[in-house]
């Protein structure tokens, strides 16, 4: 299991606002969960008017029988 880093994230939210900031553009997009949280969070920083979060490849969700006990075994 993996770490979490609270000063990476929180740096790398930095970095996303300030290019947000010197970019300004008129809509973000951003599709997994970490790049969703702080993406959004930065361009609200950054008053980004159009914020989207697509949610993307829900392959337990659409999975019956072996090809879902694969994915929660795994």
């Amino acid at each position: 299991m993996r770490e979490i880093r609270a000063h990476r994230r929180f740096v790398s939210l930095l970095r996303l606002w300030q290019l947000l900031r010197s970019l300004k553009p008129d809509l973000t997009e951003f599709s997994t969960p970490k790049a969703g949280l702080l993406g959004t969070l930065a361009a609200m920083l950054a008053r980004c008017s159009l914020r989207i979060y697509l949610l993307r490849g829900l392959k337990l969700e659409a999975s019956a029988g072996y090809k879902r006990a694969h994915f929660v075994a795994g």
